[in-house]
This record gives structure tokens, C-alpha cells and sequence, in this order.
């Protein structure tokens, strides 16, 4: 332990000494009343510092949560998309020749038109989630 240059308090070395414990310091002229104010603040800060990791460890989990419920309606919209193709596809071959129709010729086309569709949709489909 050495004296602060400038109150004289004695301070462990690497201690917390701002130049606001030299002021208490000066005016209270206790070192005991000093560090016990000193501890208080540095509890204080820890106790600060604790509440904000569980604020973050909340919104983390939020923002699984959402992220989560945005992959799922993409995935419902790509589904509803892709059984409406599938049936416009149908409809259409109704007046066409059905001998055309293969389930490879199908499952071809409804991803060729899904696929565009998501391309053209742009922000409708994107999200800031991933």
C-alpha cells in the first residue's frame, strides 16, 4: 500500500482511486468511509453490469424466437406458393393434352415458377433475420 500524491489516503496498488475518492478523502478525512463508499460504487457497477447481461440474454432469445417464426412463414409461404402453382399447372392441363403431364414434367415446373416467383417477390420474402 502507498499514499495517493494527492490525498494521501492509502491505496493498494492497482486499487480503484478516482480523483472523486481524493475529494471524499479531503472532506471526510476517514480512509474507512472512503472505501466504503468506493465499495459501493464498484458493487454497484458489477451489480449494473449483471442486469445488463440478462437483458441481453433476453432479447438474445427473442431474437431466436422471431427468427424461428420468420423461417416458418417463409417456409408456409413457399408451401402455399408451391401448391398454387401445382394446381394452376393442373387446371391448365385440364384444357391441354393430359398425356404431357408426368410427375417429373410437374415437379419442374412448379420449381421453375417457384423459383421465380421468389426471385421477383424481393422483400416479400427476404427478411432481416436470414
Amino acid at each position: 500500500m502507498k499514499p495517493c500524491a494527492c490525498c494521501g489516503m492509502l491505496v493498494e496498488d492497482g486499487a480503484y482511486h478516482p480523483y472523486g475518492a481524493c475529494l471524499m478523502m479531503m472532506a471526510a478525512k476517514d480512509s474507512a468511509v472512503v472505501q466504503t463508499n468506493l465499495d459501493a460504487i464498484v458493487r454497484y457497477g458489477e451489480d449494473h453490469v449483471r442486469g445488463e447481461r440478462k437483458s441481453l440474454a433476453i432479447l438474445e432469445a427473442d431474437l431466436v424466437e422471431k427468427r424461428k417464426a420468420v423461417r416458418k412463414k417463409i417456409r408456409e409461404r413457399e408451401e402455399d406458393t408451391r401448391a398454387a402453382v401445382e394446381r394452376a399447372i393442373l387446371a391448365t392441363v385440364r384444357v391441354c393434352d393430359a398425356s404431357l403431364l408426368t410427375p417429373e414434367f410437374v415437379e419442374k415446373e412448379v420449381e421453375e415458377i417457384v423459383e421465380e416467383v421468389m426471385e421477383t417477390a424481393g422483400p416479400f420474402w427476404e427478411t432481416p433475420f436470414g
